[in-house]
């Protein structure tokens, strides 16, 4: 039977300092609250799907620019009723953070002592807070999570229980496709348990808004997997430089914000020290999403694929046992390594970014603090509108301009604000489909999750005229094929068949003799 918290006197006195952290947490979050530049990425696709123009980067071809479906479909329903998106996402994302750390100390901690350890180190984990907001899919992944464990650890084994785990691990994966990794292990257990032609039948049911989805995509975008993967995972680069820049990624993180990292640590550990073996399989989720995280070489911003383990993580210390004098001590340990650095999100105030260095080593970035100026929610008290960066003025001067299409790296603000009116050509790939499937220039070294491409000649005026203009022979034949996927006509059966043959790799020799 789910936990209930016991509202006695006594209890509730208990609680009362868990009660106030949690309010701490939505007023610290509140302050940090802030917009990355990705996060138009997909705002921009919003914007357009609202409006009427599909589910559409560039209005002109239909190509899959974000990572996260279900956020997507949440920030559009909302962004119809409002028509407005920065509120809009901020507000969003912080109720569904203050969600996640109010249900886990009120239904997922073990006790009133542990829930109050947990709500600390969300308050002062700086990875945690940055991505409660900035307008990327971290918050809802976070609701998402705590759900999850909470009916595999409260709820008995059963059928019912294996639907439940089965739908919030597919919806899981909606909202980003390798968060599955993060219950894979879980969901093999629960499986296991009811195991039959009937589990799998319950299994296939949960997962069946993920499945509607890949469908759907494989029918529009002519992929099952977003145009992003394409554009960082196709990139040439040696696997051990990879799993180096993974491993970096880890360092880093230690150096900017050290509590993190070592509460995932110690985390992972507890269900071996405690030997409870139901927790085991929740630790392994963390551990293959970690594993993943560093063979494909991390990312440049940092903390934000180390949030959903270290949730996990903490779950995992706050069921185990714990006497209230050990307590007391992770208290004020989490206190002493939260509050320290000089990145605090607790100390954070207004000027963040001014005075902190936002350039980190190895190419990993605090994004919050290049883009907080910009787009942190307390400029909103100085009676600016918000955005205000220099790649949203950037974006407005495109617009002004009126130029049909444009080159240009960083494609968030940037593209936001140029408008739907202009072709936007993303040398990153993230949002170009022929662009994604060529290899990334990383002769003179690369920056991870930054991988550009070269524009190939005769691209632009292809765009500018209709037709095909690309001077090499074999890349023209395999953009014939792209856009008859991206911009034919949805039902055309030649469509139809060149999607197949795409996805079954039927032209990948002309893709090879194009980047001879």
């Amino acid at each position: 039977m789910p936990t209930k918290i016991d509202t006695t006197p006594n209890a509730r006195t208990d609680y009362l300092p868990t009660a106030i952290a949690v309010c701490l947490f939505a007023v610290v979050v509140l302050r940090n609250a802030w917009l990355s530049d990705d996060a138009y990425i997909t705002f921009r696709t919003v914007e357009n799907f609202v409006d009427g123009y599909g589910l559409r980067w560039n209005v002109a071809e239909r190509v899959q620019a974000y990572t996260h479906p279900l956020w997507l479909l949440l920030l559009s329903a909302l962004h119809w009723l409002t028509h407005e998106i920065y509120y809009t996402s901020i507000m969003l994302s912080v109720v569904l953070s203050v969600a996640t750390v109010l249900f886990f100390a009120a239904r997922v901690a073990a006790s009133a002592l542990p829930a109050l350890i947990g709500v600390t180190v969300f308050i002062l984990s700086k990875a945690f807070v940055d991505y409660s907001t900035s307008g990327l899919e971290n918050p809802l992944t976070h609701f998402l999570l705590i759900l999850f464990l909470f009916v595999y650890l409260e709820r008995s084994p059963g059928i019912t229980t294996l639907l439940w785990l089965s739908l919030l691990g597919g919806l899981l994966t909606l909202n980003r496709m390798d968060a599955i990794l993060l219950v894979l292990p879980v969901l093999c257990v629960a499986f296991y348990r009811n195991r039959g032609l009937w589990a799998l039948g319950v299994v296939m049911l949960g997962f069946v808004p993920f499945l509607a989805w890949e469908v759907f995509a494989l029918f529009y975008y002519g992929s099952f997997f977003p145009n992003t993967a394409y554009a960082k995972l196709n990139s040439g680069i040696p696997a051990w430089d990879l799993i180096r820049q993974g491993l970096l990624y880890l360092l880093v993180t230690l150096k900017m914000d050290p509590l993190t990292p070592i509460v995932i640590v110690a985390g992972l550990a507890a269900p071996l020290i405690t030997r409870r073996h139901r927790l085991l399989p929740i630790a392994l989720g963390a551990l293959l999403y970690l594993l993943y995280m560093i063979y494909i070489g991390g990312d440049f911003m940092l903390g934000r694929f180390l949030t959903a383990p270290l949730l996990i993580a903490v779950v995992l210390l706050s069921r185990a046992p714990l006497s209230t004098r050990t307590g007391l001590i992770m208290l004020i340990l989490i206190a002493l390594i939260g509050l320290v650095p000089s990145r605090s999100p607790f100390t954070s105030g207004e000027d963040y970014g001014h005075v902190i260095n936002y350039i980190g080593d190895y190419g990993i970035c605090d994004e919050r603090a290049y883009y907080y100026h910009g787009t942190g929610l307390l400029g909103a008290t100085n009676n600016v509108k918000l955005p205000c960066h220099s790649l949203e003025k950037r974006g407005r001067r495109a617009h002004e301009a009126g130029e049909p299409v444009i080159v240009i790296k960083s494609i968030g603000m940037h593209g936001f604000f140029a408008g739907r009116d202009i072709h936007v050509v993303d040398e990153m790939a993230l949002a170009d489909p022929l662009l994604a499937r060529l290899k990334p220039e990383i002769d003179d070294g690369w920056r991870i999750g930054h991988l550009q491409r070269k524009v190939p000649p005769g691209y632009v005026q292809t765009l500018l005229t209709g037709r095909n203009c690309l001077t090499d022979p074999n890349l023209a034949a395999y953009y014939d094929k792209i856009t008859l996927i991206t911009r034919g006509r949805l039902f055309d059966q030649r469509r139809i068949r060149e999607i197949i043959k795409l996805n079954l790799g039927a032209y990948n020799d002309l893709l090879a003799a194009a980047q001879r």
